[in-house]
């Protein structure tokens, strides 16, 4: 039995159902199926320029006079929206923070039903001092023969595929240290729109600081590979743009350590706020966006001029961050 039954993150679509359907109804016992293995993978990543875009996307919302009219009544919603979508493209491997947790899932022998309601408990220990923006996703497809085995991976790394890679975000990150784990589940609902609503929580191990986004919808993604400037390509792949990426003409964030991909994100943050003083709007108090977005360098970037510069013009005061704790505990204050 060969098919091709995959959508993004292994299962939008439900595809495979309709593949299990065909095994019980035409498999002689002994068959083969290929692919016959399925193989999801998650791990935690951090990505402040991804966070940046997400939370700006309400800029036009936030007009308090658009020909007469105050839109900033519909800022929170839009943000809201934009977070309920995940995010399909290539991920950067320097953003994986953490372990990757693989959950094994057998075409030959489960369900149709246990698919309807899918449960992934992880418990990843974070590599670096950084804010964990939620977690990637992406599959492996198995095709185990009587004398070899072949695998299809679309882990970041490897060479594109039209698939990509997911990525579920949360709209208030958590600030973790090296060392620390990030425990939570990922659920996933059965719809009736053949795919998914995904449910993330996300806790630091030992504490009561937490976040969750309730309600992501996988029928509807951003295919950010199409839509940023931003969006990293693997070397040797086909970029949107048509040509061929090499790792010395990578755009966006590629080929950048993850803080460098940070400094740059403030840079462009602190050049908006200064047109902004610039062309006479008001300073906003500081939002959510904004903490979640100049606090995702953590330590590293607390006592810089661009961190104290973007504070100032967000109207903040500038703070001392020695712990994730405490970063978490600012970023409420300021909420």
């Amino acid at each position: 039995l060969v098919s091709e039954p995959i959508g993004t993150f292994l299962f939008n679509e439900r595809m495979i159902e309709t593949y299990l359907v065909a095994r019980d109804r035409f498999l002689k016992p002994g068959g083969k199926m290929f692919p016959n293995v399925g193989n999801l993978c998650i791990a935690p990543f951090s990505d402040a320029m991804l966070q940046w875009e997400q939370a700006n996307k309400n800029a036009f919302w936030k007009n308090a006079n658009f020909y007469g009219l105050d839109l900033t009544a519909a800022a929170s919603r839009c943000t809201k929206e934009h977070f309920r979508q995940p995010i399909v493209d290539y991920i950067n491997p320097d953003c994986i923070v953490g372990p990757t947790h693989t959950t094994r899932f057998d075409f030959s022998t489960i369900t149709v039903e246990s698919l309807h309601h899918i449960e992934i408990p992880f418990d990843f220990e974070i590599t670096q001092p950084c804010l964990v923006h939620g977690i990637a996703g992406w599959f492996d497809a198995v095709f185990e023969g009587t004398n070899t085995s072949v695998v299809l991976t679309t882990a970041p790394g490897g060479p594109g595929t039209h698939w990509y890679q997911i990525r579920f975000m949360v709209e208030t990150p958590l600030a973790v240290n090296a060392g620390q784990h990030v425990e939570g589940t990922l659920v996933m609902e059965a719809n009736n729109l053949q795919s998914y609503y995904v449910k993330l929580f996300m806790q630091i191990k030992g504490t009561s600081i937490c976040t969750e986004a309730p309600c992501i919808d996988l029928k509807d993604p951003e295919y950010r590979f199409y839509t940023s400037s931003n969006a990293y390509c693997p070397p040797g792949t086909v970029a949107a743009n048509g040509q061929q990426q090499s790792a010395e003409t990578q755009n966006g964030t590629a080929g950048h350590t993850l803080a460098q991909a940070q400094q740059q994100m403030y840079s462009q943050a602190a050049q908006t706020a200064q047109s902004q003083a610039q062309y006479g709007q008001p300073n906003q108090p500081c939002s959510q966006a904004h903490t979640n977005a100049y606090m995702s360098v953590g330590q590293a970037w607390a006592h810089t001029d661009t961190w104290a510069h973007r504070q100032a013009m967000s109207g903040c005061q500038p703070q001392q961050v020695t712990a994730p704790q405490q970063m978490n505990e600012i970023g409420r204050a300021h909420v």
